[in-house]
C-alpha cells in the first residue's frame, strides 16, 4: 500500500485507499487490522490505455474479505460504447435535430470523451450545469474538451450543413443500453482481477449492484470450484 494513502483510525485498524477507476476520485477502500483485513471496491473498471479508468492496487494484497462491484457480471461483452447504435440514431434524425443522451455529470465527461474521436461530424455538449463540476477537474489538470468537439451548452451554435450536435442532458428520463456508457468492469474482469492481485484467494467473495436474471439462486460457480455470494440486485 502507498504510505500517502494511508489512514490509522485506532490501533492496529488502518484503511487505504486505492484509485477504482469508476469516475473521478473514486476509490477503493481496504480495511487492515489485527484479526482480518477487507477490500471493499464498490463500482469500480479497468479500461487498456485508458488511465481514468483503471484501478490501481499493488499486487500481492493480503485480502481475507472482499466486497466487489457485480453490474456487469451477467454481461461479459458489454463494456463501453455502441458506436454503431450511436452512428445509425445520427443516420435516422430529421434534419437540424439533435442527438440526446441521458447521463449524469461525471459520467457525461467519459461519454464525451470516448465518443467524440471516432464521430468525425459531431460536436458533444455539456449542459451548462456541469460548469461546476467541470472547474474542479480542470483545476486538477483534467483534460475534459477535446478541441473543436466537446463544449459548454451555448445559446447560439455554430451549425454546418453536415454537423451534428449530441447533446448530454441530466434529465432522467428512459435511455436504453446503447445510450449510455458502461464504468464497471465486467466477469472476466472480475476473475482476473481476484486470481492476479491478491497474495491468498480471498476467504469470503461478496458481489452486490448487480442486475439479478430469473430464476438465479444467489450464488454462482468461478474458476477452482469457488463459489462466490451475490448481494441484492439493483435497477
Amino acid at each position: 500500500p502507498i504510505p500517502n494513502n494511508t489512514v490509522n483510525i485506532i490501533p492496529n485498524l488502518s484503511i487505504t485507499f486505492f484509485r477504482s477507476g469508476h469516475t473521478f476520485g473514486s476509490s477503493m477502500i481496504y480495511f487492515k487490522c489485527k484479526e482480518y483485513t477487507l477490500l471493499y471496491t464498490g463500482d469500480m473498471d479497468y479500461v487498456e490505455n485508458d488511465f481514468n479508468r483503471q484501478y490501481d492496487v499493488p499486487y500481492n494484497l493480503h485480502v481475507d474479505y472482499l466486497i466487489i462491484d457485480g453490474s456487469n457480471f451477467f454481461d461479459d461483452d458489454y463494456k463501453g460504447v455502441n458506436f454503431n447504435s450511436i452512428k445509425d440514431k445520427i443516420k435516422k434524425r430529421r434534419p437540424g435535430d439533435e442527438v440526446e443522451y441521458y447521463a449524469r455529470e461525471e459520467k457525461a465527461i467519459f461519454y464525451a470523451l470516448t465518443i467524440a474521436p471516432k464521430i468525425d461530424n459531431a460536436v458533444f455538449i455539456y449542459p451548462n450545469s456541469m460548469k461546476w463540476y467541470l472547474n474542479i477537474l480542470m483545476e486538477q489538470q483534467y483534460e475534459v474538451f477535446i478541441k473543436n468537439k466537446v463544449m459548454l451548452d451555448a445559446k447560439t451554435l455554430v451549425r454546418e450543413k453536415n454537423l451534428v450536435n449530441i447533446r448530454f442532458t441530466p434529465v432522467k428520463n428512459k435511455y436504453s443500453i446503447n445510450e449510455r456508457l458502461s464504468l464497471h468492469i465486467t466477469r472476466g474482469d472480475i476473475i482476473t482481477f481476484i486470481e492476479n492481485f491478491f497474495e491468498n484467494y480471498p476467504d469470503k467473495i461478496y458481489i452486490g449492484h448487480y442486475y439479478l436474471p430469473n430464476n438465479f439462486d444467489n450464488y454462482i460457480p468461478i474458476e477452482n470450484g469457488v463459489l462466490l455470494r451475490m448481494g441484492e440486485n439493483h435497477d
